[in-house]
């Protein structure tokens, strides 16, 4: 189980819009990742994500492009609405062999049409763009940043043109992966030309989905830092202002977590208390 734990930076980010449509309470900086939606691990989600006082914390799901069921996420959306539980929704396609089938273009005013047949949860609809684009596995079986671009400006200029409330985000990235194409980018290089491709995809990013995992080996202590480091997001940030991205960008951690297959549970338990020591500054 991949746990998603959600944090700001910088904290103001999103929060009067959160605030104003919880009527004042504000809403916490944990959340967690459910693969598909059940009213129990949604009530168990609530009781891990809003303990110890907080309150809002932060869903993930994701959503095939063969699930777009309204009956069915509406009474989703409303469940997380009683449950004080804010959703992050990551759009996807379905697999097909050992990949996942590579989006389109095609499919953007079908996407736009079922979110808006939903009522959300909150005033912010957080979307994120698919999942790991410089993996060839999550791409149709072969990277392709430019095409990445292109797919992504089309959903996020039509969800921005239909409701400012969208919060796109880029997929998050795997930071660890090599240059070896066409079946791995280096996210720095994927970037690069995914913007060259498509440089007005710059301003309709509104946060940063970062897959800030502890490598190599999802072993290494929260204390290391950099690219491949529990603060992946602020080599990210740095990247993209690099490359022009000149917002703001709240931050969302969608994916972390340690191998219990090389640390023992205490150890886990030890790092994760030492991580949000971390984030939450």
């Amino acid at each position: 189980i991949l746990l998603s734990f959600v944090m700001f930076a910088p904290q103001k980010a999103s929060a009067a819009s959160v605030t104003q449509t919880q009527q004042g309470t504000a809403n916490n900086k944990f959340g967690i990742h459910l693969a598909v939606p059940s009213r129990e691990d949604e009530q168990a989600a609530a009781a891990l994500v809003n303990s110890s006082g907080g309150d809002w914390g932060y869903i993930t799901f994701v959503i095939q492009d063969n699930d777009r069921n309204t009956q069915k996420w509406q009474e989703t959306f409303d469940s997380l609405r009683r449950l004080r539980l804010i959703p992050i929704i990551r759009l996807a396609t379905h697999p097909e062999g050992a990949s996942w089938k590579r989006p389109t273009t095609d499919d953007v005013e079908e996407w736009v049409t079922f979110l808006e047949s939903l009522h959300w949860v909150v005033k912010d609809r957080y979307i994120i763009l698919f999942n790991e684009p410089n993996h060839a596995a999550e791409w149709g079986g072969a990277v392709d940043a430019t095409n990445y671009a292109k797919v992504s400006y089309a959903y996020a200029k039509a969800l921005r043109e239909k409701r400012s409330d969208y919060v796109v985000m880029l997929a998050g990235f795997d930071a660890a992966a090599p240059q070896q194409l066409p079946k791995y980018m280096d996210e720095y290089e994927f970037l690069k030309e995914m913007f060259t491709a498509e440089p007005k995809l710059k301003q309709l990013i509104g946060a940063l989905s970062s897959h800030s995992y502890p490598n190599p080996g999802f072993s290494q202590p929260p204390t290391a830092s950099g690219r491949t480091s529990i603060r992946g997001y602020e080599w990210e940030l740095e990247v993209l202002r690099e490359l022009g991205v000149t917002q703001d960008l709240p931050v969302y951690i969608t994916e972390t977590g340690w191998s219990r297959d090389r640390l023992s549970a205490a150890t886990v338990s030890q790092y994760f208390e030492q991580a949000f020591s971390i984030w939450n500054t």
